[in-house]
């Protein structure tokens, strides 16, 4: 049913036409026929896609418990039973800034190899970009010359206005960073597998750093007050190892999820067009 739900929005959404309004006469719905596979064939096609649905909720659980497993390995070593110095210093000690605020660059709304990463491409399950929804691009020139500074693999994203407390990992590619968040890379003291942890184990804290005005937003310089306790180097080198494979695991799921929904996608129409067929025993 879902299956055949979907090619119909499908191909109502085909005679809307281009220009203008867009909208579809009733009359037109009525007398468009129509063509489906048979029953049989339907529910082959239903059962490959469900197939490819079942994995890719599957490496989406993998990830939330690859993701609880550095939240509780954090909390383990750094919070519960902390080694070394107790000392604490402001995370602007510990940290450089990427912060190309109040930098709007002429961007498109055709995808570029150049997207601008904003607040709602920010992860909603897990520290993954959903590049997804991503709706703004730059082209090449405007991406060398335009910006104060870029991303670097690794480095933390964080929301400043709208979603506050939100962060991200940076994986790597040529994304840019323009309004509304800010990256963070670890520097002397830490790592930026520690710092995505700490301040996600701080989220409430700073969500706290709210400004109050029209709408949620946090000031810089308020997050690189807050205080970081110094944490032991050589817990942080272990800690890191123990990452380094967690996080691996994780941006393989992303990518075979990525994969796996374009696969998905781009069989539904070919399969119920007919365009591919799938085998199955006739009854």
């Amino acid at each position: 049913m879902l299956v055949l739900i979907f090619f119909r929005s499908v191909a109502i959404a085909s005679m809307t036409g281009s220009s203008g309004r867009q909208r579809v006469q009733t009359d037109v719905v009525q007398n468009y026929i129509f063509k489906f596979p048979d029953y049989q064939e339907q529910k082959a096609i239903a059962s490959v896609l469900s197939s490819l649905d079942d994995k890719i909720d599957l490496l989406h659980r993998q990830n939330k418990t690859l993701e609880s497993m550095a939240e509780a390995l954090f909390r383990q070593w750094f919070i519960e039973n902390p080694q070394g110095s107790q000392d604490e210093l402001p995370l602007k000690e510990f940290v450089d800034v990427i912060d190309n605020r109040g930098k709007t660059p002429p961007c498109f709304v055709a995808s570029t190899a150049y997207p601008i990463i904003e607040v709602n491409a920010l992860a909603q399950e897990g520290r993954n970009i959903d590049y997804s929804l991503i709706r703004k691009y730059v082209d090449k020139q405007t991406f060398n010359s335009w910006f104060r500074k870029h991303l670097e693999p690794f480095d933390v994203v964080v929301s400043t206005v709208g979603s506050i407390g939100v962060f991200a990992m940076f994986f790597g590619g040529n994304a840019c960073i323009a309004q509304n968040v800010i990256g963070l890379r670890a520097k002397d003291k830490i790592s930026n597998y520690y710092l995505y942890q700490w301040l996600l184990f701080h989220s409430d804290e700073i969500k706290e750093l709210d400004i109050g005005s029209v709408q949620p937003s946090i000031k810089v310089p308020h997050l690189l007050s807050l205080p970081m306790k110094i944490p032991n180097e050589e817990k942080i080198i272990e800690f890191d190892n123990h990452l380094k494979t967690i996080v691996q695991k994780i941006l393989n799921n992303c990518n075979a999820i990525i994969h796996l929904e374009k696969l998905r996608d781009t069989l539904l129409p070919k399969l119920m067009s007919g365009e591919v067929r799938v085998k199955y025993a006739k009854e």
